[in-house]
């Protein structure tokens, strides 16, 4: 990924961002929309359908409950554990996913009133060098991997790529071809349980969404981890809870000193009050940013008012 991208925060959290010098990354299970994690159950029956037009006789379907029960946290990625919480020995997930969501297009008013239903604050955004991003996420730990990957829209390229997964998988579980097998329900289980590996391993839910969201052109970077492997000086698992009283974990990231090197530039709307605005800018001198530009959009448009600059302190 070489263009800038942007993420878009409520002007509060911008300030909170650069006093602590620090980044929040969601966990997966925990994002804002939950029904986004069901959105590749419809490729996942296409997928399905497909192959039951060219292999009459093959009825995958029928060993993949979430497709009936459409619910996306029926399996491991999205409960922390293989079975459930309350089984007497529920072993616990190979990974945990942190998300940093941005939008590779933010000339689009939609995404600028997407963001702001419900908020209080006005909206600000900051406009990313991803590369950057990515130097500052340099592991030295072999157990923690990151990485930008693109939201996939386009509902029959998964299905194609889910109908092949299958059919692989289909071919490794001979049993399943006899109902009258005596290992039939076991394979059906462990055919059932290792496509919900492979819908981890690949991101499936995290990587698309229905194409009624296209507009977003959405990317995000991914960190694949265990918690454990989180408590160092430069990253933790911290909780938040939201206006409904529900908690939810959060990766935090510590930059401290390192801003200016992917952060390229800061877009706040033109209502925002002109006290906020050299507050911001005061906030980003006193942590050594200076150097970071602050540029006022109009009308949800990127359209940087020329005398701005004249008018900040």
């Amino acid at each position: 990924m070489h263009n800038n991208v942007f993420h878009l925060t409520s002007f509060g959290s911008l300030l909170s961002i650069i006093s602590s010098e620090s980044l929040w990354l969601m966990d997966s299970q925990f994002v804002s929309d939950e029904y986004e994690l069901s959105h590749y159950l419809d490729p996942l029956e296409d997928a399905c359908q497909a192959i039951h037009r060219r292999f009459p006789g093959v009825n995958i379907e029928d060993h993949l409950p979430q497709i009936e029960k459409r619910d996306p946290g029926l399996y491991c990625e999205f409960q922390g554990w293989e079975g459930s919480i309350l089984d007497a020995n529920p072993r616990p997930l190979d990974a945990r996913f942190y998300l940093f969501c941005c939008t590779e297009d933010i000339t689009s008013p939609a995404i600028w009133e997407e963001y702001s239903v419900g908020k209080k604050s006005n909206i600000a955004c900051l406009e990313i060098n991803p590369e950057g991003f990515r130097d500052l996420f340099s592991f030295h730990n072999s157990e923690i991997e990151g990485n930008w990957e693109h939201v996939l829209y386009d509902r029959g390229t998964l299905s194609n790529e889910l109908a092949c997964t299958l059919l692989a998988q289909w071919e490794e579980f001979a049993e399943l071809h006899d109902p009258n097998s005596p290992q039939f329900e076991e394979a059906s289980y462990a055919f059932s349980e290792g496509f919900e590996r492979k819908l981890s391993e690949t991101r499936t839910r995290l990587r698309y969404k229905d194409a009624a969201f296209r507009f977003e052109r959405e990317c995000r970077f991914v960190v694949k981890t265990l918690p454990e492997n989180l408590c160092t000086e430069t990253h933790t698992i911290n909780y938040q809870t939201n206006n409904e009283g529900k908690s939810s974990p959060f990766l935090e990231w510590r930059f401290k000193g390192k801003m200016d090197k992917f952060v390229n530039r800061i877009l706040v709307l033109e209502k925002t009050e002109p006290a906020e605005v050299v507050a911001l800018k005061s906030l980003l001198d006193s942590r050594g940013y200076s150097k970071i530009k602050i540029e006022i959009v109009r009308s949800h448009m990127m359209y940087a008012e020329p005398e701005f600059r004249q008018r900040t302190p």
